[in-house]
């Protein structure tokens, strides 16, 4: 009786019906175990991460204004920080046709870099995923976390539109929906605290929350070690986001260092 039962649930789950493309995007933000049941009999990725490049570009609006407001909290920081202001060292001696080009290029590249990023993202976290699944034995598919990553990363870049405008309107380059806003609003880049919290944001946490439900539909893991494997991916993701974001300052004062002591 039980063996029947088996094959009926089999038989049941290879009559799955592929969700649309429409279906998919509701489902992502309204159901989303919905969705990795379907992603692990379906994992698409094509449409979906098209759509993912396209939502970045709407922040394209924003770049300029957000360069500005960085540069000159880059300005006020190393004035303090170092007597001398960095972004003045970088643009001395340049002409305005020069300036021009430098700001051109500078566009080019922020774009080509938006529409990249997120398959590059995706395809790194997807193969972290894999290796530490199975690692702990499980049976999920690089292809179903590649999938899955390419839906959650619809909510990240959602998010980031919405955080680019606020950026712009508040003047400040401070994340509004990370810890940072909550905990040291006056931060600022030099303060590896100050970067790690700014990596614990909105987006990152509904990920990591999604990449629970998606381990555990994938390989069948118990809630408890799905949830411990989502928070190790989400905590390396903070680790490695937190120092990049600072470590341009580390650099900066070892080279300041280093001219001191001549």
């Amino acid at each position: 009786m039980d063996r029947a039962d088996d094959e009926m649930v089999v038989a049941v789950e290879d009559e799955t019906a592929k969700m649309g493309f429409f279906t998919r995007i509701i489902s992502i933000f309204a159901s989303p175990v919905a969705l990795m049941k379907n992603i692990r009999h379906y994992p698409v990725i094509g449409p979906v991460l098209l759509l993912v490049m396209a939502l970045s570009l709407l922040t394209i609006p924003t770049l300029a204004k957000i360069t500005e407001i960085t540069q000159s909290e880059l300005s006020a920081v190393s004035l303090e920080r170092y007597g001398y202001d960095i972004t003045a060292l970088t643009q001395a001696g340049a002409d305005e046709e020069t300036a021009q080009s430098v700001q051109v290029y500078t566009t080019v590249v922020s774009v080509v870099t938006l529409i990249v990023t997120y398959p590059i993202m995706i395809l790194l976290y997807a193969i972290g995923l894999t290796v530490l699944t199975k690692i702990a034995r499980g049976k999920a598919t690089f292809a179903q976390y590649f999938s899955m990553f390419t839906h959650t990363k619809l909510i990240i870049a959602v998010l980031a539109v919405f955080t680019a405008f606020m950026m712009v309107n508040l003047g400040s380059v401070l994340d509004v929906t990370s810890l940072a806003a909550a905990f040291m609003p006056r931060g600022n880049m030099t303060n590896l605290t100050f970067c790690f919290l700014m990596s614990v944001n909105l987006a990152g946490v509904w990920e990591a929350a999604l990449t629970a439900v998606g381990v555990r539909e994938f390989n069948g893991f118990s809630l408890a070690k799905s949830v411990v494997i989502a928070v190790i991916v989400f905590a390396v993701s903070v680790a490695i986001n937190g120092f990049l974001m600072g470590s341009s300052f580390i650099f900066l004062d070892m080279a300041d260092n280093a001219l001191q002591g001549l």
